[in-house]
């Protein structure tokens, strides 16, 4: 697909001038945080399926109450989550696991998790096109961008580059959000 490939082109573009501008450890610990949101695959509680598959099953007439209440679950999860992140920031073995800022961690977590509710509800909704797009932004884009930028600012620390990582992924959040509510 026309995605996949643009995404392999930015990828051979983007991963030499990340590594030449800031180095192989700054590029390292970028990737290592991008690798670490994988966990909300896991840490959804498999909302996202169950989505998926309550929304197609039933009566038009209902899908809009189980997206409210799949958004709504969303919300808990998330929260348990920020209440669970607090209470471990307090214990120093949790400090030394992550080398970028843990606030930036769980905030992209949490960006992750609400993405892939977004996607099953448009999954569910047989948004493709717009599913492709929003997969290319949330996954490749918010990762290339930011390397790219390094081009025009030079250096940048890891957490500098993560937070414009994450204003990509918020702004494809919101752009999906706004799809669903129209």
């Amino acid at each position: 697909s026309l995605p996949g490939i643009l995404a392999i082109f930015l990828s051979l573009i983007s991963i030499p001038i990340h590594i030449e501008v800031v180095g192989l450890k700054n590029y390292g610990n970028y990737l290592l945080f991008h690798i670490f949101l994988t966990l909300s695959f896991l840490l959804n509680m498999g909302l996202a399926k169950t989505l998926v598959i309550a929304i197609n099953k039933v009566p038009k007439k209902y899908k809009s109450q189980i997206t409210y209440e799949g958004l709504k679950y969303c919300f808990l999860i998330c929260l348990s989550y920020v209440v669970i992140f607090f209470l471990l920031k307090y214990f120093t073995f949790f400090s030394d696991i992550f080398p970028f800022s843990k606030i930036s961690f769980l905030i992209g977590l949490i960006l992750s998790i609400i993405y892939l509710v977004l996607e099953a509800i448009y999954q569910s909704n047989k948004f493709f096109y717009n599913l492709a797009i929003s997969n290319f932004i949330f996954y490749s884009l918010s990762l290339t961008i930011p390397s790219m930028l390094l081009v025009y600012y030079g250096y940048m620390e890891t957490d500098k580059l993560i937070q414009i990582s994450i204003l990509i992924k918020i702004s494809i959040l919101i752009w999906m959000a706004l799809n669903i509510l129209t």
